[in-house]
């Protein structure tokens, strides 16, 4: 009975993540994060040349936390792919839940331009993309005949 505390741990989840994938550089950044198990976040904001530009530990009130990056900090963050790490961590079980995505710094507000896919090409490149395939299945079945030749 002594050690029955520990038989049923609740490992740390992270539940949801809410935060915007494109970002004008120089403004504030909120990223709200609800957790199961977890006493406390960890996160990395990492920049575009894969340093840390600002980490943190965040106590979790009732499920929840709020990270703010602030303009100064987003200011620092070049145009392009920045990614952010967050980790879930429980003081009672070692093992944090992790989870991991990308945004993008724009210099403006505007959102990222579509661009036009003309379905043929699509077609063309995915059939020759078979017989690429096709030719090199055909070229390794007949290198294993050939082995199995010379070796009997």
């Amino acid at each position: 009975g002594k050690w029955s505390e520990f038989e049923n741990i609740q490992f740390p989840t992270i539940k949801k993540i809410d935060m915007d994938k494109i970002v004008k550089q120089g403004n504030n950044i909120e990223i709200i994060v609800e957790t199961n198990d977890a006493d406390s976040i960890l996160y990395f904001i990492i920049n575009n040349k894969g340093k840390i530009q600002s980490t943190e530990e965040l106590k979790i009130n009732e499920g929840k936390v709020i990270i703010n990056i602030t303009s100064e900090e987003s200011e620092k963050l070049k145009v392009g792919a920045n990614s952010i790490k967050i980790f879930a961590i429980s003081n009672s079980v070692l093992k944090p839940d992790y989870y991991e995505s990308s945004f993008l710094i724009s210099e403006t507000n505007s959102d990222i331009q579509t661009a036009t896919i003309d379905p043929l090409n699509i077609e063309n490149e995915f059939n020759y993309n078979i017989e690429v395939i096709i030719i090199i299945v055909i070229l390794g079945f007949i290198g294993v005949i050939t082995y199995l030749k010379t070796r009997h």
